[in-house]
C-alpha cells in the first residue's frame, strides 16, 4: 500500500504548478543554500509524464510485492531513510549532476528487494526462485546498459536530461543492504528464540 500511496503523491505533484514542483526537485545549488527538503521531495517530481507513468507503476507494483513480505512500518522507515540517502549519494558522488527528478532510484531499491525476496524466501529451483533470478539479471543488465553502454530509458526524458543510472545503482544497493540486514535480524531473533 505504501508504494501505491507514494505513486499517488507523484501524480499529485505532477499536477501542481511548475513553480511549486520546481521547489521540490533536486537542485544542487538550492540544496547547498540550505533547502534540504529537496533530498526527500525530488523523488516525487518528474521531467515527463512518461517518466512519471513508468516510475509510479514500478513503485506501486514492486512496493505492493515487497510489502507482502515485510511490515509496513519497516517499509515506511526504509522509504524515509532511502529517499535522502539516494539524493545524498548523488550529491556527493556525482558532483556534475545539477538537477534530478524521478522515483527510479526508489524503484530500483524495491526491484532489488523483490528479487532478493524471491531468491532467498522460496524453495531452491522453484518457479519463484527462477523469477528472482530473472528479476536480478534484468536489474543488473539495466544498470550495466545505462552506465556503460549509454542505454537511454524508455521514459522519454527531455533532450538535455541524461538517465541518472547512479540513482538506480544507489537505490539497488540500499535495497540489497536493507534486505540482508533485515534477514540477519530475523535469523538472530530465530536463533535467540530457539535457545
Amino acid at each position: 500500500m505504501l508504494g501505491v500511496c507514494f505513486a499517488l503523491i507523484c501524480w499529485i505533484v505532477w499536477f501542481l504548478p511548475d513553480t511549486t514542483s520546481s521547489t521540490l526537485a533536486f537542485d544542487r545549488q538550492a540544496i547547498v543554500a540550505g533547502q534540504l527538503w529537496r533530498l526527500w521531495t525530488c523523488h516525487v517530481t518528474h521531467f515527463s509524464w512518461q517518466q512519471l507513468s513508468i516510475d509510479s507503476s514500478v513503485v506501486a507494483i514492486l512496493g505492493y510485492t515487497v510489502q507482502r513480505h515485510m511490515k509496513a512500518m519497516h517499509l515506511m522507515a526504509l522509504f524515509t531513510l532511502a529517499l535522502p540517502l539516494v539524493s545524498l549519494a548523488i550529491f556527493w558522488l556525482v558532483p556534475d549532476m545539477l538537477h534530478y527528478r524521478g522515483a527510479s532510484g526508489i524503484g530500483a531499491m524495491l526491484w532489488m528487494m523483490a528479487a532478493c525476496q524471491m531468491l532467498l524466501q522460496s524453495r531452491r529451483y522453484s518457479a519463484y526462485f527462477w523469477l528472482g533470478i530473472i528479476f536480478l539479471t534484468l536489474l543488473f543488465a539495466k544498470l550495466i546498459g545505462e552506465a556503460f553502454l549509454g542505454m537511454q530509458a524508455v521514459s522519454a526524458l527531455p533532450g538535455n536530461v541524461q538517465v541518472a543510472w547512479q540513482a538506480h545503482l544507489f537505490g539497488a544497493i540500499i535495497g540489497g543492504m536493507d534486505f540482508f540486514l533485515a534477514q540477519c535480524c530475523i535469523n538472530r531473533r530465530h536463533a535467540a528464540f530457539e535457545k
